[in-house]
């Protein structure tokens, strides 16, 4: 294994060095009590090497701020890809991502790389929470993109520099659903959302209609007028999450900004394309949602049964 000290570069991909070898570079990473590095490493490729949850947590203390404020800040690139992190890998680096209690955060690492790792729901939704507002307003926005099923442009989503993207067919999965769903849920430019051909799923569905229907505050996604989920492997519980985001609330609110939304050959039964193409049946006060256009069919012989294994 190549020694850190001193490298701007380094590259172990492959080397199985597991969960030892991962504490070890942890130690490397760390701080001492001045807060000085030994070197300035700040790409760490450690994809392929068996590193498993409590190798992830190693590398996450590394790079969490600490009872002194002291943490790694010249790494910016981390890859992980092709281990078995699992959830509570993701969980651990989430935390280093999200603000503490003094709002200190790692916002050094902008480039994070985690796909094959089996990190599931749970692990995303961390990761997803990492990249919102706490309770007292703070924000870690220096993360760039994250990699789970595949590279989302997390940075650009945040700064609103984008107006349309097309994730058709790129194997995207519930993971990758609920990231861009705590993303979207701030975003005021992206207009036309395209995951046709993907594995989201109900859980991702309903991430997604999470950002488009008003919470409690009212806060919700205004812009997304497209949103493409043809063949996902969306069942009735994702079709009645977005038709939530579509039926006024009780004060009125929904989401009058999304008029296209496109669900054919997903999984829904009659339950769930009525909910989708009938909103009005639990309007209140008779409001109605005159622009939106829902398209939806039964399954049919080209829609796929299971996804393959990933991520």
């Amino acid at each position: 294994m190549p020694l850190i000290s001193g490298a701007r570069l380094q590259i172990v991909r492959g080397s199985r060095i597991g969960d030892e070898g991962a504490k070890a570079l942890a130690m490397a990473l760390t701080p001492n009590r001045e807060g000085l590095l030994k070197g300035s490493l700040n790409t760490l490729n450690l994809g392929h090497n068996d590193i498993g949850p409590e190798g992830a947590k190693a590398l996450a203390v590394a790079l969490t701020p600490n009872a002194l404020g002291v943490f790694n800040t010249s790494l910016n690139t981390l890859s992980l890809s092709s281990n078995n992190i699992g959830p509570e890998g993701a969980k651990a680096l989430a935390v280093a991502l999200t603000p503490n209690a003094e709002g200190v955060f790692n916002g050094s690492l902008n480039t994070l790389e985690l796909e094959e790792n089996k990190i599931g729901p749970e692990g995303a939704k961390a990761l997803a929470a990492a990249l919102t507002p706490n309770e007292q307003g703070v924000l870690n926005a220096s993360l760039n993109t994250l990699t789970i099923g595949f590279k989302l442009p997390i940075g650009a989503l945040r700064r609103n520099e984008l107006t349309e993207l097309n994730f058709s067919g790129k194997g995207l999965g519930r993971e990758d659903a609920i990231i861009l769903g705590a993303v979207l849920l701030f975003n005021t430019s992206l207009n036309t959302l395209n995951l046709r051909n993907n594995y989201i799923g109900d859980e991702g569905a309903k991430a997604l209609a999470i950002a488009l229907t008003p919470n409690a505050e009212g806060v919700f996604n205004t812009s997304l007028n497209t949103l493409n989920l043809h063949n996902n492997l969306i069942g009735d519980e994702g079709a009645k999450a977005l038709a939530v985001a579509l039926t006024p609330n009780a004060k009125g609110m929904f989401n009058g900004s999304l008029n296209t939304l496109t669900l054919m050959d997903n999984y829904m039964g009659d339950e769930g394309k009525a909910a989708v193409l009938e909103p009005s049946s639990s309007m209140h006060d008779g409001a109605a949602h005159p622009d939106m256009q829902a398209r939806v069919e039964p399954k049919n012989s080209r829609a796929r049964k299971s996804k393959p294994s990933s991520a």
